[in-house]
């Protein structure tokens, strides 16, 4: 990503560039050593010394995972080249380390949700995130410590408190991401819609960013949308597709009148996910609509399966 024929005098060792940055120490290794994303220079003793430039470098890296660009490829964002593969860690990780290292994430969020801290909650999430691509996050970090939060949430008295935190938290964060990544989509489109009476939201978020992960363009509709409404966005929106979304059970009359006329009106598939799934998966298939997994990646494959 630079000559090395002409760059500056290293003369910040990393304790420094962290205090400088906030990016740790143990994350600017691996994005040296899996990535090579930043390269210092070593003393004779094999001390790290790194630049004003690569200060700079570390910057640009923390702006584009703030905008939602996968650790994976912020090598060609930085440079305009090919996207470079992962290199190998010479260090290793065996799968006890990786289990230690995401329940540590789990355990530094749920700490920070506890003290209503913001700075720590946000600053465990976005090491996260600099190492590992968001889908992993979300399956290792995000549903691990929500399963835990609301474990916790049935027997604390400020449950309520906490929940509003955290939800405040992810939905901000969520739809930064959102917001960054959606201007650069430009696949089959895909109209995503909480059902009318659910106002549940993050899991929306997580799914409406795997589906831009995917290749997808997503047009979000939020949570708890009148079903009325939504055969006049597909018809202007030229969707591929409909996800609904549901955490709550729904009346027997909604899937048999309101749902079951919606899929059969639709210029498109209707597919449906959240929780409703697991126990009404059969009424729903009746009704004409395409259940879907609560695992976004399996959830995806199935959408993509079905339009091709």
């Amino acid at each position: 990503m630079y000559n090395r024929n002409t760059r500056e005098q290293a003369v910040y060792p990393i304790r420094v560039v962290a205090e400088k940055t906030g990016v740790n120490p143990v994350t600017m290794r691996a994005w040296e050593r899996r990535y090579g994303l930043i390269k210092p220079e070593r003393t004779a003793k094999g001390h790290r010394l790194y630049s004003t430039q690569d200060i700079d470098t570390i910057n640009q890296i923390l702006q584009l995972l703030e905008q939602g660009i996968p650790i994976s490829r912020v090598a060609e964002s930085l440079s305009g080249g090919p996207l470079r593969e992962p290199l190998p860690d010479p260090a290793g990780y065996d799968d006890a380390a990786e289990k230690n290292a995401w329940e540590s994430y789990v355990r530094r969020m749920v700490t920070a949700v506890s003290a209503f801290d913001e700075r720590a909650l946000d600053a465990a999430y976005n090491d996260a995130l600099s190492l590992y691509p968001i889908d992993l996050v979300t399956r290792m970090l995000i549903t691990p410590l929500l399963r835990e939060m609301t474990a916790r949430w049935e027997t604390f008295v400020y449950a309520d408190a906490e929940r509003h935190f955290l939800d405040s938290y992810l939905r901000n964060k969520l739809g930064a991401r959102f917001h960054h990544q959606s201007l650069q989509a430009n696949g089959a489109k895909l109209v995503l819609a909480g059902v009318a009476g659910d106002h549940t939201e993050i899991p929306m978020f997580f799914l409406a960013l795997a589906a831009l992960t995917a290749g997808y363009r997503v047009v979000l509709l939020g949570a708890n949308c009148q079903l009325e409404s939504l055969e006049h966005v597909l018809s202007r929106t030229r969707a591929a597709a409909l996800v609904l979304h549901s955490e709550l059970l729904l009346p027997a009359r909604m899937i048999t009148s309101q749902l079951s006329a919606l899929a059969g009106r639709a210029p498109c598939p209707v597919f449906i996910t959240g929780s409703c799934t697991e126990s009404q998966s059969d009424e729903l298939d009746r009704a004409g609509l395409i259940p879907l997994p609560e695992d976004f990646i399996s959830a995806l494959q199935l959408v993509r399966d079905s339009l091709s």
